[in-house]
Protein backbone atom coordinates (compact mmCIF):
# COMPACT_ATOMS: atom_id res chain seq x y z
CA UNK A 1 0.00 0.00 0.00
CA UNK A 2 2.77 2.28 1.40
CA UNK A 3 4.55 1.73 -2.32
CA UNK A 4 2.33 4.38 -3.91
CA UNK A 5 3.19 8.71 -3.25
CA UNK A 6 -0.35 9.10 -3.08
CA UNK A 7 -0.73 7.31 -0.43
CA UNK A 8 2.62 8.00 1.89
CA UNK A 9 0.68 11.37 1.63
CA UNK A 10 -2.22 10.22 3.07
CA UNK A 11 -0.45 8.03 5.79
CA UNK A 12 1.17 11.55 6.64
CA UNK A 13 -1.60 13.66 6.48
CA UNK A 14 -4.36 11.38 8.52
CA UNK A 15 -1.32 11.14 11.46
CA UNK A 16 -0.99 15.36 10.94
CA UNK A 17 -5.23 15.39 11.13
CA UNK A 18 -5.36 12.59 14.03
CA UNK A 19 -3.18 14.74 16.49
CA UNK A 20 -4.65 18.29 15.98
CA UNK A 21 -8.23 17.38 15.94
CA UNK A 22 -7.99 15.80 19.77
CA UNK A 23 -6.38 19.17 20.74
CA UNK A 24 -9.02 21.58 19.35
CA UNK A 25 -11.62 18.33 20.19
CA UNK A 26 -11.08 18.26 23.71
CA UNK A 27 -11.43 21.89 24.76
CA UNK A 28 -14.92 22.05 22.90
CA UNK A 29 -15.92 19.08 24.55
CA UNK A 30 -15.31 19.95 28.56
CA UNK A 31 -16.91 23.87 27.20
CA UNK A 32 -19.77 21.52 26.09
CA UNK A 33 -19.73 23.34 22.64
CA UNK A 34 -19.48 19.96 20.53
CA UNK A 35 -21.98 20.67 17.79
CA UNK A 36 -19.35 23.83 17.41
CA UNK A 37 -18.11 21.41 14.72
CA UNK A 38 -20.80 21.14 12.42
CA UNK A 39 -21.52 24.53 12.46
CA UNK A 40 -18.36 25.19 11.42
CA UNK A 41 -17.66 22.44 8.67
CA UNK A 42 -21.23 23.62 7.06
CA UNK A 43 -18.98 27.26 6.67
CA UNK A 44 -15.82 25.11 5.44
CA UNK A 45 -17.90 23.82 2.80
CA UNK A 46 -19.38 27.60 1.88
CA UNK A 47 -15.51 28.57 1.99
CA UNK A 48 -14.57 25.68 -0.60
CA UNK A 49 -17.88 27.05 -3.22
CA UNK A 50 -16.05 30.29 -2.72
CA UNK A 51 -12.84 29.41 -3.39
CA UNK A 52 -14.28 27.24 -6.37
CA UNK A 53 -16.26 29.82 -7.72
CA UNK A 54 -13.43 32.69 -7.72
CA UNK A 55 -10.48 30.71 -8.66
CA UNK A 56 -8.80 30.21 -4.93
CA UNK A 57 -7.69 27.49 -3.66
CA UNK A 58 -10.58 25.74 -1.72
CA UNK A 59 -8.64 24.93 1.03
CA UNK A 60 -7.64 28.44 1.65
CA UNK A 61 -11.38 29.42 1.07
CA UNK A 62 -12.37 27.29 3.25
CA UNK A 63 -9.94 28.69 5.61
CA UNK A 64 -11.14 32.01 5.40
CA UNK A 65 -14.63 31.02 6.00
CA UNK A 66 -13.90 29.32 9.04
CA UNK A 67 -12.36 31.83 10.98
CA UNK A 68 -14.46 34.58 10.06
CA UNK A 69 -17.56 31.46 11.07
CA UNK A 70 -15.22 31.09 14.57
CA UNK A 71 -15.39 34.75 15.49
CA UNK A 72 -19.49 35.20 14.07
CA UNK A 73 -20.36 32.42 16.44
CA UNK A 74 -17.88 33.70 19.82
CA UNK A 75 -19.63 37.81 19.05
CA UNK A 76 -23.59 36.19 18.74
CA UNK A 77 -22.86 33.96 21.99
CA UNK A 78 -21.91 37.44 23.65
CA UNK A 79 -25.07 38.58 22.97
CA UNK A 80 -27.20 35.28 24.09
CA UNK A 81 -25.34 34.91 27.25
CA UNK A 82 -27.68 32.23 28.75
CA UNK A 83 -28.61 30.30 25.32
CA UNK A 84 -25.20 30.79 23.58
CA UNK A 85 -26.37 27.40 21.61
CA UNK A 86 -28.24 30.00 19.37
CA UNK A 87 -25.07 31.17 18.09
CA UNK A 88 -24.04 27.91 16.86
CA UNK A 89 -27.64 27.41 14.98
CA UNK A 90 -27.36 30.60 13.42
CA UNK A 91 -24.03 30.15 12.12
CA UNK A 92 -24.75 26.33 11.14
CA UNK A 93 -28.15 27.23 8.91
CA UNK A 94 -26.11 30.18 7.14
CA UNK A 95 -23.29 27.55 5.82
CA UNK A 96 -25.67 25.50 4.82
CA UNK A 97 -27.61 28.49 3.24
CA UNK A 98 -24.41 29.82 1.62
CA UNK A 99 -23.29 26.12 0.14
CA UNK A 100 -26.71 25.33 -0.98
CA UNK A 101 -26.89 28.56 -3.46
CA UNK A 102 -23.18 28.21 -3.92
CA UNK A 103 -23.61 25.11 -5.58
CA UNK A 104 -25.12 26.01 -7.99
CA UNK A 105 -22.53 28.41 -9.51
CA UNK A 106 -19.54 25.84 -9.48
CA UNK A 107 -18.50 25.17 -12.93
CA UNK A 108 -19.49 21.69 -13.95
CA UNK A 109 -16.10 19.14 -13.56
CA UNK A 110 -15.54 19.69 -10.23
CA UNK A 111 -15.90 16.68 -8.16
CA UNK A 112 -18.08 18.29 -5.46
CA UNK A 113 -18.60 14.97 -3.45
CA UNK A 114 -14.73 15.11 -2.55
CA UNK A 115 -15.58 17.96 -0.06
CA UNK A 116 -18.52 16.66 1.06
CA UNK A 117 -17.49 13.18 1.99
CA UNK A 118 -13.44 13.60 2.41
CA UNK A 119 -10.63 12.58 -0.14
CA UNK A 120 -7.32 11.93 1.81
CA UNK A 121 -6.15 10.07 -1.19
CA UNK A 122 -6.66 13.03 -3.18
CA UNK A 123 -4.89 15.90 -2.15
CA UNK A 124 -2.87 17.44 -4.44
CA UNK A 125 1.18 18.43 -3.43
CA UNK A 126 0.16 22.20 -2.77
CA UNK A 127 -2.56 21.20 -0.33
CA UNK A 128 -0.15 18.42 1.36
CA UNK A 129 2.58 20.51 1.79
CA UNK A 130 -0.27 23.64 3.32
CA UNK A 131 -1.45 20.46 5.78
CA UNK A 132 1.50 19.70 6.99
CA UNK A 133 3.01 23.40 7.40
CA UNK A 134 -0.55 24.14 9.17
CA UNK A 135 -0.67 20.88 11.77
CA UNK A 136 3.17 21.38 12.70
CA UNK A 137 1.88 25.38 13.30
CA UNK A 138 -1.23 24.31 15.60
CA UNK A 139 0.61 21.87 17.69
CA UNK A 140 3.30 24.05 18.53
CA UNK A 141 0.68 26.75 19.52
CA UNK A 142 -1.13 23.97 21.67
CA UNK A 143 1.76 22.98 23.21
CA UNK A 144 2.54 26.68 24.00
CA UNK A 145 -0.64 27.31 25.56
CA UNK A 146 -1.19 24.12 26.99
CA UNK A 147 -2.84 25.45 30.75
CA UNK A 148 -4.39 28.45 29.23
CA UNK A 149 -6.55 26.18 27.16
CA UNK A 150 -7.01 23.74 30.18
CA UNK A 151 -7.79 26.69 32.25
CA UNK A 152 -10.01 28.41 29.72
CA UNK A 153 -12.26 25.13 29.10
CA UNK A 154 -12.76 24.48 32.64
CA UNK A 155 -12.88 27.44 34.76
CA UNK A 156 -12.94 30.94 33.18
CA UNK A 157 -12.66 32.79 36.89
CA UNK A 158 -9.94 30.62 38.22
CA UNK A 159 -8.28 31.31 34.73
CA UNK A 160 -8.69 34.80 35.76
CA UNK A 161 -7.02 34.34 39.23
CA UNK A 162 -3.82 32.57 37.61
CA UNK A 163 -3.47 35.57 34.74
CA UNK A 164 -4.42 34.11 32.32
CA UNK A 165 -5.81 36.41 29.89
CA UNK A 166 -9.11 34.74 28.68
CA UNK A 167 -9.74 37.28 25.36
CA UNK A 168 -6.26 36.35 24.47
CA UNK A 169 -6.49 32.70 24.77
CA UNK A 170 -9.60 32.79 22.99
CA UNK A 171 -8.63 34.30 19.65
CA UNK A 172 -5.96 32.18 19.83
CA UNK A 173 -8.62 29.20 20.31
CA UNK A 174 -10.75 30.70 17.58
CA UNK A 175 -8.26 31.41 14.61
CA UNK A 176 -6.69 27.43 15.00
CA UNK A 177 -10.67 25.95 15.40
CA UNK A 178 -10.90 27.33 12.12
CA UNK A 179 -7.62 26.28 10.66
CA UNK A 180 -8.20 22.69 11.90
CA UNK A 181 -11.58 21.83 10.50
CA UNK A 182 -11.19 23.49 7.63
CA UNK A 183 -7.84 21.69 6.64
CA UNK A 184 -9.88 18.27 8.10
CA UNK A 185 -12.69 18.78 6.17
CA UNK A 186 -10.87 18.67 3.05
CA UNK A 187 -9.33 15.04 4.46
CA UNK A 188 -12.61 13.04 5.53
CA UNK A 189 -15.05 15.72 4.42
CA UNK A 190 -17.17 18.32 5.55
CA UNK A 191 -20.00 16.63 6.68
CA UNK A 192 -18.52 14.35 9.09
CA UNK A 193 -15.65 16.03 10.70
CA UNK A 194 -17.55 17.24 13.29
CA UNK A 195 -17.64 13.53 14.34
CA UNK A 196 -13.95 13.06 14.42
CA UNK A 197 -13.71 16.48 16.85
CA UNK A 198 -15.79 14.46 19.26
CA UNK A 199 -15.48 10.68 18.86
CA UNK A 200 -12.16 10.40 19.65
CA UNK A 201 -12.61 12.93 22.81
CA UNK A 202 -15.41 10.90 23.80
CA UNK A 203 -13.90 7.84 23.99
CA UNK A 204 -10.24 9.59 25.97
CA UNK A 205 -12.70 10.93 28.82
CA UNK A 206 -14.18 7.19 29.24
CA UNK A 207 -10.78 5.89 29.13
CA UNK A 208 -8.51 8.84 30.98
CA UNK A 209 -8.37 9.39 34.38
CA UNK A 210 -7.17 12.92 34.78
CA UNK A 211 -7.04 15.68 31.66
CA UNK A 212 -3.58 14.58 30.29
CA UNK A 213 -4.46 11.29 30.21
CA UNK A 214 -7.96 11.94 28.40
CA UNK A 215 -6.27 14.10 26.43
CA UNK A 216 -3.12 11.17 25.60
CA UNK A 217 -5.55 8.46 25.21
CA UNK A 218 -8.11 10.98 22.39
CA UNK A 219 -4.84 11.33 20.44
CA UNK A 220 -4.11 7.67 20.29
CA UNK A 221 -7.63 6.76 20.03
CA UNK A 222 -7.67 9.36 16.91
CA UNK A 223 -4.22 7.63 15.19
CA UNK A 224 -5.79 4.25 15.62
CA UNK A 225 -8.80 5.56 13.84
CA UNK A 226 -7.34 7.37 11.18
CA UNK A 227 -4.99 5.36 10.34
CA UNK A 228 -7.01 2.01 10.34
CA UNK A 229 -9.78 3.53 8.80
CA UNK A 230 -7.26 4.50 5.95
CA UNK A 231 -5.86 0.88 5.73
CA UNK A 232 -9.65 -0.38 5.17
CA UNK A 233 -10.37 1.89 3.10
CA UNK A 234 -8.25 0.81 0.94
CA UNK A 235 -8.18 -2.94 0.68
CA UNK A 236 -11.70 -2.98 0.50
CA UNK A 237 -12.35 -0.07 -1.48
CA UNK A 238 -14.59 1.74 0.76
CA UNK A 239 -14.84 6.08 1.27
CA UNK A 240 -12.35 7.12 3.51
CA UNK A 241 -14.10 9.53 5.56
CA UNK A 242 -17.17 7.41 5.90
CA UNK A 243 -14.90 4.56 6.98
CA UNK A 244 -12.74 6.37 9.74
CA UNK A 245 -15.78 7.50 11.11
CA UNK A 246 -17.63 4.27 11.02
CA UNK A 247 -14.70 2.30 12.50
CA UNK A 248 -15.05 5.09 15.44
CA UNK A 249 -18.60 4.82 15.78
CA UNK A 250 -17.63 1.25 16.75
CA UNK A 251 -15.08 1.29 19.21
CA UNK A 252 -16.89 4.24 21.29
CA UNK A 253 -20.22 1.69 21.19
CA UNK A 254 -18.03 -0.79 22.78
CA UNK A 255 -16.36 1.35 25.15
CA UNK A 256 -20.17 2.25 26.58
CA UNK A 257 -20.98 -1.06 26.99
CA UNK A 258 -17.56 -1.93 28.74
CA UNK A 259 -18.48 1.34 30.95
CA UNK A 260 -21.97 0.32 31.96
Amino acid sequence: MLQYAFMQRAFLVSIVVGIILPCIGIVLMQRKHSMLGDALSHSALAGVCMGLLFGWSPTVGSIIACIIACFAVSGIGKKFPYHKEIAIAVILSLGIGLSSVLADFVKTGVNFNSYLFGSIVAISIEEFYLIIALGIVLMLLYRKYYYAFMFYAYDEKEALRNGISIRHVEVIYTFMIGIAISISARIVGALIVSSLLVIPCACGVMTGKSYRSAFMHSILYSLCFMISGLCVSYYFDLRPGGTIVLISCFIFGLLCLRKR
